[in-house]
């Protein structure tokens, strides 16, 4: 068989054809490897990402139970400080009934001694008994 100058081209044709689908092809596998490199750094990222929100997670359980701690610190310094203030309200009670109690005693003994100084002066000296 003899090939002719158009079947030559027909040829030619059809080896730059299959030539340029075979860069094609090429091309399609790089852009094909190229998306699975980035399918697995996609993946890699995911688990980072879950990784991340995990942390994320145990760290906002962390800081609500802080929270907690707080509120509760706080409601008890609350309590301490009302009962310090009913303390020194005592205190202050407790002064002024002591104020009070020595007052009285000082005018216990006043009115002991005023008691004794009337009772030695009714009592008859011993130069009233000679006369």
């Amino acid at each position: 068989m003899k090939i002719t100058v158009e079947h030559q081209d027909l040829l030619d044709s059809i080896v730059a054809e299959i030539g340029a689908l075979m860069v094609e092809d090429e091309k399609i596998k790089d852009e094909v490897n190229a998306l699975r490199q980035e399918v697995e750094l996609l993946k890699h990222r995911a688990i980072e990402t879950q990784i991340d929100f995990r942390e994320l997670k145990k760290e906002s359980a962390r800081i609500r139970s802080l929270f907690a701690e707080i509120r509760d610190r706080t409601q008890q310094t609350r309590e301490d400080t009302a009962q310090i203030r009913a303390n020194q309200a005592q205190s202050v009670a407790d002064a002024a009934q002591a104020q009070a109690d020595i007052a009285q005693a000082k005018a216990d003994i006043a009115q002991a001694e005023a008691d004794l100084a009337e009772v030695e002066s009714d009592r008859p000296t011993i130069e009233d008994d000679s006369q």
